[in-house]
C-alpha cells in the first residue's frame, strides 16, 4: 500500500511540473514567456521530456515545414529541441536534448537563433558563440574552432549550392543541417559539463556528414556541369574537411571515400 501511494504522489507531483512549465507557453501570446527555455513532456510524441524553447507562430511560419506549425489556431508553442536539431517530430530524444527537471529561463540568445535557414553563416558566431562563451563559458580554443570551422565550412557549402544544378542541390541543405544539428541543440544546453566533450563531438559529427555526401553525392556528380566539375566540388570540401578534422585524416578520406 505504502509503494502504491509513493507512486501516486509522484506522478500527482509529475503532473503539476509539467502542467506549470505548460502553462507559461500556453498559446495565448504572452510576450513574456517568448523565447523562454523550459523542459517540456509532449505526451507519446516523444520518449520522454527534452528542452525547448516557446516560439511565436509568426515567427515559425513561412521559415519551416508544416511539423512546426503550433496547432489549433496557438499564438505560441513549445518548439522541441529534436525538432529544431534534427528534424524530428517524434521519437525517441537524444542525449544533446533530453532533461530531467522542471525549470525554465529566458532563452541567453535571440528566437531567430532557433530556427534553422541555409547560408546564414553568420549563425555561428551571432548565435553559437554567444551561448559557449557568455553562458557555458567553455574554453576559448574550443570556442574559435568550432566557430571559425563551423563558419567556413558554412561558406564553403553555400559556394558549391550556388555552382551545383537545381535538382542536386537537396542533398547539399541536407549536408549543412547535419553539420549544424548538434551545435543548434547546444542552444538549450544548461550544463557546462558540454563543455568537455565538443572536440570529439565535433569530428565525429563531421565525419559522419562529410562521410555520407562523400558516398551519396560527390561521387555521382558528372564532371561536366556547369564547369564545376567533381573534382573541384571534392577539393573544396576536402579543404573543409582537413580544417577539421587535421591532417590524420585525410588518406582515409582522398583515398577511400572518393576514388574507391
Amino acid at each position: 500500500m505504502k509503494n502504491v501511494l509513493f507512486w501516486i504522489l509522484i506522478s500527482s507531483i509529475l503532473d503539476l511540473t509539467f502542467t506549470k512549465i505548460h502553462s507559461i507557453c500556453d498559446g495565448t501570446g504572452e510576450s513574456e514567456d517568448h523565447n523562454v527555455i523550459g523542459c517540456v513532456m509532449f505526451g507519446e510524441k516523444y520518449s520522454g521530456a527534452q528542452w525547448s524553447v516557446c516560439m511565436k507562430e509568426q515567427d515559425l511560419t513561412g521559415v519551416s515545414d508544416d511539423k512546426t506549425r503550433c496547432m489549433n489556431g496557438k499564438k505560441d508553442c513549445w518548439y522541441p529541441c529534436e525538432l529544431a536539431a534534427f528534424g524530428k517530430s517524434h521519437g525517441r530524444v537524444s542525449d544533446l536534448c533530453k532533461c530531467y527537471w522542471n525549470s525554465h529561463k529566458k532563452s541567453d540568445v535571440e528566437s531567430s537563433c532557433y530556427l534553422y535557414k541555409f547560408g546564414d553563416c553568420s549563425w555561428f558566431e551571432r548565435c553559437l558563440k554567444r551561448k559557449l562563451e557568455n553562458v557555458l563559458k567553455c574554453d576559448q580554443n574550443v570556442i574559435d574552432h568550432v566557430v571559425n570551422n563551423g563558419s567556413k565550412l558554412c561558406r564553403a557549402n553555400e559556394k558549391l549550392f550556388q555552382n551545383t544544378p537545381i535538382e542536386q542541390r537537396q542533398r547539399l541543405l541536407g549536408f549543412q543541417k547535419c553539420l549544424q544539428a548538434p551545435w543548434m541543440s547546444i542552444l538549450f544546453e544548461q550544463n557546462s559539463d558540454i563543455c568537455t566533450e565538443f572536440g570529439n563531438m565535433y569530428k565525429m559529427n563531421s565525419l559522419k556528414c562529410f562521410t555520407s555526401l562523400a558516398e551519396e553525392w560527390i561521387c555521382d556528380l558528372p564532371n561536366d556541369w556547369f564547369g564545376y566539375s567533381r573534382y573541384r566540388a571534392y577539393h573544396t570540401l576536402k579543404s573543409g574537411f582537413e580544417s577539421v578534422m587535421g591532417a590524420g585524416y585525410n588518406h582515409e578520406y582522398n583515398s577511400h571515400w572518393f576514388w574507391n
